[in-house]
């Protein structure tokens, strides 16, 4: 049986990011899918915009039979603007990256 973690996904795709190459000060919508069956209490966008931690509270938008998506909006303050996920469940945090989900938050760099 697989654990609801390996259903968790985002990428680069229009699907997921409003606009992969945003001006200065663009607001961005970065979406999040998870099953809908996840334990999943709480999502957070988490970025660095001028080496400052921020987390922005995403929101469910949608939901279809398996899957639910999350949104939040990023502002492009620099000409790269990495971010990654937080999620919170009752168990406890999760975190999202390009590597993967993972229960350890790794360093930002």
């Amino acid at each position: 049986m697989q654990h609801w973690t390996q259903g968790v996904h985002h990428d680069g795709s229009a699907l997921h990011v409003s606009n992969p190459l945003p001006a200065a000060d663009e607001r961005v919508q970065i979406r999040l899918r998870t099953p809908l069956d996840a334990p999943i209490r709480d999502v957070y966008l988490r970025s660095r915009p001028e080496g400052e931690l921020h987390m922005e509270q995403m929101h469910p938008i949608a939901e279809d039979a398996v899957s639910r998506w999350w949104q939040a909006t990023l502002t492009a303050s620099m000409p790269r603007n990495p971010y990654r996920f937080k999620l919170m469940t009752d168990a406890g945090a999760w975190h999202y990256n390009g590597f993967g989900i993972s229960r350890a938050d790794s360093p930002d760099y």
